[in-house]
């Protein structure tokens, strides 16, 4: 029957896979957060550059970009260290129930 559903993961297989899989979406998250950050940081050139030029208007609506893009991050922050725990709790949980 073993070959019909596969073998049994052990739990070190299954601690490995799902470190495997946690590392693999931090990774994406960091390119991503990296991305905005460099984004964020274009955007502060131009609101320098046309404050200097005298366009107040493209300021203000460049200013309110960078504060959603500032306000996305941190958020992005919270919501990944919440996610880890929460990710933990429930490996230890399944830990737990199969041995």
């Amino acid at each position: 029957m073993e070959w019909l559903f596969g073998r049994k993961k052990t739990p070190d297989e299954m601690l490995r896979q799902n470190q495997r899989a946690l590392t693999k979406a931090m990774r994406e998250l960091d390119r991503e957060r990296s991305k905005m950050e460099q984004q964020e940081k274009k955007i502060i050139a131009d609101i320098k550059k046309m404050a200097k030029q005298g366009q107040m208007d493209a300021v203000k609506i460049m200013a309110k970009v960078r504060s959603f893009i500032v306000r996305f991050v941190y958020d992005r922050k919270s919501r990944e260290r919440k996610c880890k725990e929460d990710i933990l709790v429930q490996f230890v949980i399944k830990i737990d129930i199969c041995v």
